[in-house]
């Protein structure tokens, strides 16, 4: 095997620099982080003949809340960003090692489509947890029936459709944002990453809707709550 000491060298000292730049944005932009301020520090830094994009930054700022300073060694800022937390890189690492084990490997670090198959992994327990929680039963002794009328029965299908009417209007302006920007290979996984767990949740709504069984709606709460 071939060595490359000063290219490591190198390499480790620009992943270190990119750690301190999401780190100063994040001090400077603040946990919130509001996009005119990115668009802000895009233009600032422009100045100094600094070319980041508004994005870049924004996912540099992303990565810097999830690490909270702790960040493990071997972790880039795309890391966090597919992690979106600690908990998920410890569960990750905890989950490779556990197979390198039982396959008798040379143990490596989880990639970023690792971390974001556990992050969904994850999610999808957190809720399960949430939906299997007991709620303390109410007295319905003294309750008054309330019969539903036709007109709110209608309301609160006119609430349901603005829901789903917002989710159109919000994928159009996302299109229209995405015209002319500039996206590279990261970019894309990442927004990919998310898109599908849109249509993930959007399905499972249709699904619901078309067989709108008690079991179900139960199910789509607990999944996607």
């Amino acid at each position: 095997m071939m060595d490359f000491p000063k290219t490591l060298a190198a390499a480790k000292r620009a992943k270190g620099a990119e750690w301190s730049l999401a780190d100063a944005l994040y001090e400077e932009v603040g946990p919130r982080g509001a996009e005119s301020k990115f668009l802000a520090c895009r233009e600032y830094l422009a100045d100094y003949g600094i070319d980041y994009s508004a994005m870049y930054l924004k996912r540099l700022h992303a990565a810097s809340r999830a690490a909270q300073g702790c960040q493990p060694p071997w972790a880039t800022p795309e890391h966090l960003i597919a992690a979106g937390s600690l908990e998920v890189i410890e569960a990750a690492v905890a989950a490779k090692k556990e197979r390198a084990k039982e396959e008798s490997t040379e143990y490596e670090p989880p990639s970023k489509r690792e971390l974001q198959v556990m992050r969904k992994a994850v999610t999808r327990h957190q809720r399960a947890s949430k939906g299997t929680q007991q709620m303390p039963e109410r007295d319905k002794s003294r309750a008054k029936p309330r019969p539903t009328s036709e007109l709110r029965h209608q309301a609160n299908v006119l609430g349901l459709g603005n829901h789903a009417g917002h989710a159109a209007r919000d994928g159009r302006s996302f299109v229209e944002q995405l015209a002319g920007r500039e996206l590279d290979d990261d970019d894309i996984d990442y927004l990919l990453a998310e898109i599908d767990t849109v249509l993930t949740t959007w399905k499972v709504a249709r699904d619901a809707v078309r067989n709108p069984l008690a079991a179900s709606v139960e199910r789509f709460l607990q999944e996607q709550a």
